[in-house]
């Protein structure tokens, strides 16, 4: 068993990966289950001045999402096509043998 951990900061992109994925999994004929984890967010506060204007600040948000995907039976030349053909905004995390 096969467990890939799927994280992007843009949620589109994700999707438009984990379709992608999804369409290469039924074409070959594995079996696979999705879990799809809550978005994680992530701020951060700046000054936008160093000396006296405390009260100007800036906030940014990063969302981080995930998704797990759990493959049966896949092979190494299966793997190394999936981190190949990835975009580069996605991390693809790979943990062999769960039960």
């Amino acid at each position: 068993m096969l467990r890939l951990k799927i994280k992007c900061l843009n949620k589109k992109i994700l999707n438009i990966y984990k379709n992608y994925l999804l369409t290469i999994l039924k074409k070959g004929g594995f079996t696979y289950k999705i879990i799809n984890l809550p978005t994680y967010k992530n701020r951060i506060t700046l000054l936008k001045s160093p000396h006296v204007y405390k009260k100007a600040r800036e906030q940014f948000q990063f969302d981080i999402s995930k998704t797990i995907i759990d493959i049966k039976h896949a092979s190494s030349n299966f793997i190394k096509y999936l981190i190949l053909n990835k975009p580069s905004t996605v991390k693809v995390k790979i943990i062999r043998g769960i039960v």
